[in-house]
């Protein structure tokens, strides 16, 4: 008979944790007829049940044991025998390790089968489960003293009445969510044999109500709850405290079907696939599918697809594919031997005929004179156009070309010798006779170069690229003066001073932003280095050298100066690369780069590498214009975030990963100095000035035939 279930729940937006695993759990599954007070079964506990009161056997071990759908394989349950005693009966058991539900662990769940026997439905009578820290109540669910089933928190006057008691076996399920300042408990409660219900599924429960818990809470264990002494047929089963829902309900059946119960959008080609039971090994399974699954009938009118199979997927369709458009139905029965646990339901919905897109094409930085390949994945789709977009916003349908283009009107495009003229941002445009079609995501697509260059000599053009700058003062609530002006920059020629009245009437605080540049120099990802020389003072706040950086979504790069003068670059969300002051008020190279390649982002400080550090920045790219010296401003408040208050000088943009001799040389070209680049090779270098000569070989000859040995050289005292 296929299961389903009615299910109150406490409010119906409901997320779930993306990582699973059983935190504690006891099945109760105990001598018949003795007491739980000592037991040790179960996973997850440093310690036994304790009868905290030390009463009479008041919790025991009785067969049979609840069951509910696939949640409980034979075995017992722990049976409430009140024995006349008044007062709350609790038997407690510790976690083997505590749980804090806050900001890094944000949800747990909590469940359990609790049963109003025949003989105990009265009000005055109560059955439950708690969750416990420092020897007191974290969270009730269950049936309180004078209450309806519920949940409430360490005490019950928040109690919340879910549904009316009655004399049977229900599933409760809690989920404690922490939503950033308190902790969110929410109560799901199910029973009966109704159609239409998934245990799986939360989709399929309806919304009831929830109460709130202040702050973060600790879990360190749980305590059976029982209330009344004339109590005989009230009991509790199938204890568990897990990370997800998903291992709440893991039991004897199939679960974690892919496509998700519901799941729309799902490709022709679908391979269905499941998880087995969690406990057991299924020795086999039986898989139904169809369109029609009459759920009113007792067996759903479905075909059998696998019989007796013992992989966790199959192919619905192996001479063909699924129907655009059309919703099917599948069931997955599992075999412990010749015992079948009958699974839930579960539904999808392919995608419709019309063009969808999958895959999108990836941008890329090449050499120039390598080949790109960009390729889109669409369902549906018969034909295929590519399109490139230049820098100056000029769209072009994309052709074969002999030796340089291929594949201009199918899924993968091949751009081979790849120059600066090939620049740009591609998209595909697939197409079909419904008619429909989709422009996939835009591609950019760049050679290694020097990108832009901005030597601010009473102008704010690109000499390199043409992306000119434009002066942004954002506070258009006043007539102040944007304080941006040219002054004395490197080598006797002008610089970009900005902010130097900083804070004084008459001023605004602005910046310079590059018009146009929001998709053009999203190519970071796949490589980039940026510089500046900059003199600044540290003033206790950040200053931006310059970035292109979403703040809110946490997207982009910055190369920063601390409030403390330190250099930091930044490819989000990786942790910044920290260098050394550069707030002296003196000048200084401030060099930052992304290597994909070694997944590594670097910051050189006048030529020579000073901080790193490792990982990949955020995929989606940030929509905004490059910017110097600011990261962003608020259009609300006219307010420039992080403005930079000095002379900067000299700005490039690479897109490629320039080599460290290049930095050091970018610093020695204009001072004059001399770095030294490294250690290799210079183990003779007894002076310490980076170069082996005769000045080290003299330090070498002046100990010739030094002799410290005993007792060839040094007489006895």
């Amino acid at each position: 008979m296929k299961k389903s279930f009615v299910i109150l729940m406490l409010f119906c937006a409901v997320s779930f944790s993306a990582h699973a695993g059983v935190v504690a759990y006891d099945s109760f599954d105990g001598a018949d007829g003795t007491d739980v007070d000592g037991s040790t079964g179960g996973v997850g506990w440093s310690a036994g049940w304790t009868d905290e009161a030390g009463n009479a056997t008041q919790f025991v071990f009785s067969s049979p044991g609840n069951t509910f759908g696939a949640l409980e394989v034979g075995g017992l349950k722990a049976l409430y025998l009140g024995n006349g005693t008044g007062g709350i009966t609790r038997y407690t058991r510790p976690l083997t390790s505590a749980v804090t539900i806050d900001g890094t662990n944000p949800e747990i769940w909590f469940s359990a089968l609790v049963e109003i026997g025949p003989d105990d439905g009265q009000l005055g009578r109560g059955i439950g489960v708690e969750l416990r820290n420092a020897g007191s109540q974290v969270l009730f669910l269950g049936k309180w003293l004078n209450k309806q089933l519920g949940i409430c928190s360490s005490s019950n006057d928040d109690y919340i009445n879910v549904l009316s008691r009655s004399t049977d076996v229900w599933f409760m399920v809690a989920q404690l969510a922490y939503d950033g300042t308190d902790t969110v408990a929410t109560l799901y409660v199910a029973n009966g044999d109704e159609e239409g219900f998934a245990i799986d599924d939360l989709s399929t429960y309806a919304a009831s109500g929830s109460i709130t818990i202040s702050g973060p809470i600790t879990i360190d264990g749980a305590a059976l709850h029982g209330y009344h002494g004339g109590t005989t047929t009230n009991s509790v089963d199938e204890l568990k405290i897990a990370d997800s829902f998903g291992d709440i309900i893991s039991s004897a059946t199939a679960g974690s079907p892919s496509p998700s119960a519901g799941e729309t959008l799902v490709a022709t080609d679908v391979i269905l696939s499941w998880s087995g039971p969690s406990k057991y090994a299924a020795s086999s399974y039986d898989v139904y599918f169809g369109t029609d699954p009459n759920t009113q009938s007792a067996t759903y009118d479905m075909t059998l697809i696998g019989d007796g199979i013992t992989n966790t997927s199959i192919d619905p369709t192996p001479t063909g594919e699924l129907a655009n458009e059309t919703t099917y139905y599948w069931q997955v029965d599992a075999y412990d031997g010749t015992t079948l646990y009958e699974g839930s339901l579960w539904s999808f919905t392919t995608v419709p005929p019309t063009v969808l897109i999958t895959d999108q094409p990836e941008g890329t930085t090449v050499a120039a004179g390598e080949s790109v390949t960009l390729s889109v994945v669409a369902e549906n789709a018969e034909s295929y156009a590519w399109y490139v977009t230049d820098a100056a916003g000029n769209e072009t349908l994309v052709t074969d070309a002999a030796g340089q283009v291929s594949g201009a009107t199918t899924a993968s495009l091949t751009l081979t010798d790849v120059q600066q003229s090939d620049e740009g941002l591609y998209k595909c445009v697939a197409s079909n006779t419904v008619p429909s079609s989709e422009a996939s995501a835009e591609a950019l697509v760049m050679t290694a170069r020097l990108v832009s260059e901005w030597s601010f000599e009473s102008s704010l053009a690109d000499s390199v690229g043409g992306w000119d700058g434009v002066v942004v003062d954002p506070n258009t609530a006043n007539s102040d003066v944007a304080d941006v002006a040219y002054g004395s920059g490197l080598g006797g020629g002008q610089g970009l001073v900005l902010n130097a009245n900083s804070g004084t009437a008459g001023y605004d605080d602005a910046f310079v932003e590059i018009a146009g540049s929001e998709k053009w120099f999203n190519f970071y990802p796949n490589g980039i280095t940026v510089s500046a020389w900059v003199k600044a003072a540290a003033d206790g706040n950040y200053q931006n050298i310059m970035s292109k950086y979403d703040s809110p979504a946490y997207r982009g790069w910055v190369m920063n100066m601390s409030g403390g003068g330190a250099s930091i670059f930044a490819a989000r969300s990786i942790g910044p690369a920290f260098g050394p002051s550069v707030g002296d008020d003196t000048w200084h190279l401030v060099v930052g780069q992304y290597d994909p390649v070694a997944g590594e982002q670097r910051i050189y400080v006048d030529g020579v590498l000073e901080g790193s550090s490792s990982g990949t920045p955020q995929p989606e790219l940030p929509l905004v214009p490059v910017h110097i010296g600011a990261e962003a401003f608020d259009a609300a408040t006219g307010e420039v975030n992080i403005p930079f208050k000095g002379t900067i000088d000299e700005v490039k943009i690479f897109s490629s990963v320039v080599d460290p001799v290049t930095v050091a040389y970018m610093y020695t070209d204009v001072t004059g100095e001399t770095i030294c680049y490294d250690g290799q090779g210079l183990e003779y270098d007894f002076n310490g000035d980076c170069v082996v000569d005769l000045a080290d070989f003299a330090e070498f000859a002046g100990t010739w035939l030094n002799c410290r040995q005993i007792p060839e050289c040094i007489d006895r005292p």
